[in-house]
C-alpha cells in the first residue's frame, strides 16, 4: 500500500513497471499497484540474484532509439536467460493493469457461482517453500472452485486479457524454509498470476486487502 501511495503521489502514470523483486506477480499486490502504470512485469516466484538480465532486457526497452519498447520481448528474454542458466525460475508475466478491475469483477462472479466447489490446497500449484504455502496459482484455483459454464468461460477470457503474455520453465527455486530448493511447476496450470486466497495463513490481514474487498 505504501509503495502504491508513493508512486501515485508522483502524479505520473508510468507506461510500465518491471518489478525486479520476488513474488510480485500475485494478484493482490498488482491490484494495489494497478493505477501506478499501464503495464507490469513480475514473477510469481522468487527472482534469482542476477535479477532481470539487463544486457538482454534493456534493448527491448529502447527500440527505435528509445522511442518504443517491446514488453513481451522483455519477458521472453528473462525466461530464456534462466532456461539457459539452470532451467529454473524463469516464470514471468506481462500484466495489463487496465484489465485488473474487470478481472476482479470476473473473479467475484466466479467465487459467487453456486455451487462453489471445494478444493484441497495440496492439489494446487504453489510458488514458495513455506509451510503451509502462501502463494498458489491464481487461475488454477479459480478454475478449481468455479463450476463449468459461462461464468468460468468469462473468467478465463478476462484472465487472458489481463495477462496478455506469460512464460515459465518446469522448475522454480525457493530459499524459503522449510522447503528450500527446486520445485516442479505444472506448466499447463501456470496462469501467470499467484494468489494467497486458498491459504489459511494471515486470514484477517487478507480480508483487509483491496483485492479481497473487490472480489467478495
Amino acid at each position: 500500500w505504501d509503495l502504491a501511495d508513493a508512486l501515485e503521489a508522483t502524479q505520473q502514470k508510468f507506461k510500465y513497471i518491471i518489478y525486479d523483486a520476488c513474488l510480485m506477480a500475485n494478484v493482490e499486490t498488482l491490484y494495489d499497484l494497478r493505477n501506478c502504470s499501464e503495464y507490469a512485469i513480475a514473477s510469481v516466484s522468487e527472482i534469482m540474484g542476477v535479477g532481470f538480465p539487463y544486457k538482454t532486457v534493456i534493448p527491448h526497452l529502447l527500440g527505435d532509439n528509445g522511442a518504443s519498447f517491446n514488453l513481451d520481448g522483455v519477458c521472453e528474454a528473462y525466461n530464456h536467460y534462466y532456461k539457459v542458466h539452470g532451467n529454473r525460475s524463469g516464470s514471468v508475466s506481462l500484466v495489463d493493469n487496465s484489465q485488473l478491475e474487470a478481472l476482479a469483477a470476473a473473479t467475484k462472479a466466479a467465487l459467487n457461482e453456486t455451487p462453489q466447489m471445494e478444493v484441497e490446497e495440496k492439489t494446487l500449484q504453489y510458488y514458495d517453500g513455506l509451510s503451509p504455502h502462501l502463494y498458489y496459482d491464481f487461475g488454477q484455483y479459480i478454475n478449481a472452485v468455479c463450476p463449468e459454464g459461462e461464468v468460468k468461460e468469462a473468467f478465463n477470457a478476462q484472465l487472458a486479457k489481463s495477462v496478455p503474455s506469460k512464460y515459465t520453465l518446469n522448475y522454480f527455486y525457493t530459499g524459503l524454509s522449510p522447503h528450500e530448493g527446486n520445485h516442479q511447476i505444472n506448466t499447463e496450470a501456470y496462469s501467470g498470476l499467484a494468489t494467497s486466497l486458498p491459504s489459511k495463513k494471515y486470514r484477517t490481514e487478507y480480508a483487509e486487502t483491496a483485492w479481497y474487498k473487490a472480489t467478495h
